[in-house]
């Protein structure tokens, strides 16, 4: 019934992939209070962290098959907006590159300060795991971004995420909804 090419099935399925881990993160920071807390952050960096393992080496071992296969590259995962890595001149792939470098960089300034001996081992810890979640979801949503299919996905993400957390918070406010968590709720009538 479904008829892909090989290449197509391929980058789709990893964005599809890529995309679900974007939802789940997005999921997650919403429902466990935007990761604040360290004990509702530990089970889901745990499952977070094997996760994008597993769609790493789906994406190596898939890639590295399909290329031995006579396949080639493969075209939405190259580069922005089809642009190969090996390109001159493209100042959206520098710009993608300074922008997905940032969140690495902090990551291992944690690492490198975590290794020296810091003041607070548990917090240099947790700060970390934190940077590393932030450095992969970048790297995932740029997954997404260079092919139609997980822009698709991301639009569609973003565009529910923010219309749930504003309704949410109108509902909130307005007394029809009762979060525990929700900031407004604080409203005292005399």
């Amino acid at each position: 019934m479904w008829r892909f090419k090989k290449d197509r099935s391929l980058e789709s399925s990893i964005a599809y992939m890529c995309g679900a881990l974007v939802i789940a993160a997005g999921v997650g920071a919403c429902l466990l209070r935007g990761l604040f807390f360290t004990e509702e952050m530990y089970p889901f960096l745990t499952l977070w962290f094997v996760l994008c393992c597993t769609c790493s080496l789906y994406y190596l071992v898939g890639v590295g098959a399909w290329r031995k296969s006579g396949g080639g590259a493969v075209s939405g995962i190259t580069g922005v907006n089809g642009v190969s890595e090996g390109s001159e001149g493209s100042g959206e792939n520098k710009a993608l590159r300074i922008l997905l470098s940032v969140p690495l960089i902090i990551l291992s300034l944690y690492v490198i300060h975590w290794l020296r001996g810091p003041l607070s081992s548990q917090g240099t810890m947790n700060e970390t795991l934190r940077w590393g979640l932030y450095a992969s979801f970048a790297l995932l949503v740029c997954f997404c971004a260079v092919n139609r299919v997980g822009r698709r996905i991301v639009n569609v993400t973003w565009s529910m995420a923010g219309m749930f957390l504003s309704m949410s918070a109108l509902l909130a406010v307005c007394g029809v909804v009762k979060l525990p968590f929700a900031v407004a709720t604080a409203i005292h009538r005399k």
